[in-house]
């Protein structure tokens, strides 16, 4: 429980500099490892489509925009964001 609240922490305190997209599929891929997951196949696109259904309701559904981040980050999550 203390392990999955630091996660949540640095989950938090980068999501405005890494964006959504980045720091939500890294956060995701920690989460899945801590409640004991190890193939790194499932790893992966697990947390790869909860991210993406988490921007698709958000952004498209509800219309929420959600933090691109900043730098190198942003243009990796506009360059995402033309393909969802």
């Amino acid at each position: 429980m203390f392990i999955g609240s630091i996660i949540m922490l640095v989950y938090a305190s980068v999501l405005d500099t890494v964006g959504f997209l980045t720091s939500s599929f890294i956060m995701f891929l920690f989460y899945s490892r801590l409640l004991g997951e190890k193939k790194i196949k499932t790893l992966l696109i697990s947390a790869f489509g909860c991210v993406v259904l988490l921007y698709l309701i958000f952004d498209v559904l509800l219309g929420i925009m959600l933090p691109r981040g900043t730098g190198i980050f942003r243009t990796f999550a506009l360059f995402i964001e033309s393909y969802i």
